[in-house]
C-alpha cells in the first residue's frame, strides 16, 4: 500500500498541466480527452445525448457512462475526470498487486515499466481509457492463470468479463477476447510432459474461454452495436480504412514501427526488463524441470512446472496478439501502449520465475540462494527505477500549461454558456466554460452543411487547417480573422475564430 500511495503521489505534479511533451508525434494526447467527454458534457446541458455529432460515445460507451457520473457528480472539469481516471486505474493496479498469485507478484515486480515507465506512467494521468483497459486485461489474465492452476469454470466466466469491461472502455480492445483461448493453447503446449494425456483438459479450457468471450461478445453485439450498428460501422469502417496497411505498404509499416519502438529512449527501461526477463525466464524453465526430475515427480508435469506454466503462458499470449498493431500505418502511443505494457508484464514475469524457481541450494548453509539471474533481475529493475526517475525529472522541468490557461480563461469570459463552438480542438480548450462543443473532420463529422446550418459562435482551428483535414475551407467556410485568442500548444498554434459562414470566392 505505501509503494502505491508513493506512485499515486507522484501523479499529482502532472495532473493540471498539458501531456507531456514527449508522448508522440499526433495531436491525440492534447485534444482526446476533450473529444472524448464532450458528447456527455453536451448532454449535461441540453438533457439529450446526440450519438451523431462525434465518435466518441459510440466507440467508448462504458468510459462515457464514468465520465457522465463523475462529471455530473462532481464538476465539469478537466482535473476532476483526469483524477477520476487516475483513482480508477489505481484501485484495479491495487488489486492486482494485493494477491498471493504468481501473476500478483509479476506485477509488483513489474511496477518499474508497468507503472512508471514513461508511456503508462503520463497517460496514467490523463483523461483517456488505455492504461485502465490494459490494467483489466492483466486482471483477466489472472483469471486465466487461476485456471490454469486448478480453478473451476467461473475462470471463465471472470476472464472474459473483465475483457468484456476492458472493450466496453473503448471498442478498439476487442481483440483482447482472443488472449484467454490463445493463452490455454500455449499453455498446453508449454506443458511437454502434457501432450499426450493433457489435450483433453486443453480443448476444454480452450472451448471455455471461446464460449464465454463469445458470450459476452453476443452481449456487446445486442446491446450496443447493433441498435446502432449503421453508426458505429460508419465510424469504425472509416478509422480502419485510415489506419490499416495495404499488402503492399504491410512490409514498410511493420519495418517502420519496429524502428520506431526500438530507437525510441523512452521505452529503453522496458527493453531491458523484457530481454533479461526473457533469459531469466529461460534459466528458471530449465531450473523447473531439472528440480522435478530430482524429486522424482511424474516425468509428463510437476506441480512447479505447473505454476511455472500458469505465470507465463498468459503474458506471452498477450503479447502475441498485440503484435497486429505492428502492421498499422499509422501507430501514435496510445496505440503502442498496450503492446508496451504486455511486452513490461512478461518481462517481469521472466524475473520473477527466475526468482522464485531459478535459485539453488546452499549444501553448506542448507539454504536457499537466489541464481546469478535473480541478481541480474534485481540489478535491472534498479537501473530501469533510475530511467524512469530521468524521464520524470525531465518531464517535471517541461510542464507547460496552456490548455488549462487557455480553459481559465474562457471560462472567465463568461460569454459561452449554452453557445456553440466547432472544431477538433474545441472541447479540450472550451471545457468548464459552460458551452457546447462538436467536432469537425473532413468527410467525418459535421462537416459541409452542417456547419453552415449549425452556425456556431466560435470556431477554433489551426491556421493550416490540419486538424481538421480542411474541413472548413472545403466546406465554403472563411474564418474570421484576427482571431479572438491564440493559444500555443507544444508544435500547434491554434486560433479561436469569431463566427464567419462567408462562402469562399
Amino acid at each position: 500500500m505505501i509503494v502505491l500511495v508513493g506512485v499515486l503521489s507522484l501523479h499529482l505534479p502532472f495532473v493540471t498541466s498539458d501531456a507531456e511533451a514527449s508522448l508522440g508525434f499526433s495531436r491525440g494526447p492534447w485534444t482526446d480527452e476533450g473529444l472524448y467527454t464532450a458528447q456527455v458534457r453536451n448532454a449535461m446541458r441540453t438533457g439529450t445525448l446526440d450519438l451523431a455529432e462525434s465518435d466518441g460515445v459510440i466507440k467508448e460507451p462504458l468510459f462515457s457512462l464514468f465520465a457522465w457520473g463523475v462529471l455530473s457528480g462532481v464538476g465539469d472539469s478537466l482535473t476532476v475526470m483526469r483524477l477520476a481516471m487516475l483513482a480508477l486505474s489505481s484501485v484495479v493496479l491495487a488489486l492486482l498487486v494485493a494477491g498471493p498469485s504468481p501473476l500478483s507478484r509479476a506485477v509488483l515486480v513489474g511496477l518499474p515499466v508497468l507503472a512508471l515507465s514513461y508511456y503508462p506512467f503520463h497517460y496514467a494521468h490523463l483523461a483517456l481509457v488505455e492504461v485502465t483497459a490494459s490494467l483489466l486485461i492483466i486482471a483477466a489474465l489472472w483469471g486465466v492463470q487461476r485456471r490454469l492452476m486448478g480453478g473451476g469454470a467461473w475462470t471463465f466466466v471472470c476472464s472474459a468479463l473483465l475483457i468484456f469491461l476492458a472493450y466496453s472502455m473503448k471498442v478498439q480492445f476487442v481483440y483482447a477476447a482472443a488472449i484467454p483461448p490463445l493463452a490455454f493453447v500455449l499453455a498446453w503446449g508449454m506443458n511437454v510432459g502434457q501432450w499426450g494425456v493433457g489435450w483433453r483438459r486443453a480443448a476444454i479450457n480452450v472451448a471455455g474461454a471461446s464460449g464465454a468471450a463469445v458470450a459476452f461478445a453476443l452481449v456487446f453485439l445486442a446491446g450496443w452495436y447493433w441498435p446502432n450498428r449503421a453508426l458505429m460501422s460508419f465510424v469504425l469502417g472509416a478509422q480502419t480504412s485510415r489506419r490499416s496497411s495495404s499488402w503492399t505498404q504491410l512490409v514498410h509499416s511493420l519495418a517502420d514501427n519496429l524502428h520506431m519502438l526500438a530507437t525510441d529512449r523512452r521505452l529503453w527501461a522496458v527493453w531491458l526488463v523484457l530481454l533479461v526477463g526473457l533469459g531469466a525466464a529461460a534459466v528458471a524453465w530449465r531450473a523447473v524441470r531439472r528440480t522435478g526430475i530430482q524429486r522424482g515427480e511424474d516425468a509428463r508435469q510437476s506441480e512447479t512446472e505447473r505454476l511455472y506454466v500458469a505465470l507465463m503462458a498468459p503474458p506471452v499470449a498477450w503479447v502475441l496478439i498485440e503484435l497486429h498493431k505492428l502492421t498499422l500505418s499509422y501507430l501514435p502511443s496510445r496505440y503502442f501502449l498496450p503492446l508496451v505494457m504486455a511486452l513490461g508484464l512478461l518481462g517481469a514475469a521472466g524475473l520473477y520465475a527466475a526468482w522464485r524457481w531459478g535459485g539453488r541450494s546452499a549444501h553448506q548453509a542448507g539454504r536457499f540462494q537466489p541464481s546469478p539471474w535473480g541478481y541480474a533481475g534485481f540489478a535491472v529493475l534498479m537501473m530501469t527505477l533510475v530511467l524512469d526517475g530521468r524521464d520524470y525529472a525531465n518531464a517535471y522541468q517541461r510542464r507547460a500549461y496552456a490548455v488549462r490557461d487557455a480553459q481559465v480563461r474562457l471560462a472567465a469570459d463568461g460569454q459561452w454558456e449554452n453557445k456553440l463552438v466547432m472544431g477538433p480542438w474545441a472541447a479540450t480548450l472550451f471545457w468548464g466554460s459552460g458551452a457546447l462543443t462538436k467536432p469537425v473532420w473532413k468527410d467525418y463529422f459535421n462537416d459541409g452543411d452542417a456547419i453552415q446550418q449549425l452556425r456556431p459562435v466560435a470556431i477554433v482551428s489551426e491556421p493550416s487547417e490540419d486538424d481538421s483535414e480542411g474541413a472548413f475551407k472545403a466546406s465554403g467556410v472563411v474564418l474570421m480573422e484576427p482571431p479572438i485568442l491564440t493559444v500555443k500548444v507544444r508544435d500547434w498554434t491554434v486560433n479561436v475564430h469569431g463566427p464567419s459562414t462567408t462562402p469562399a470566392p
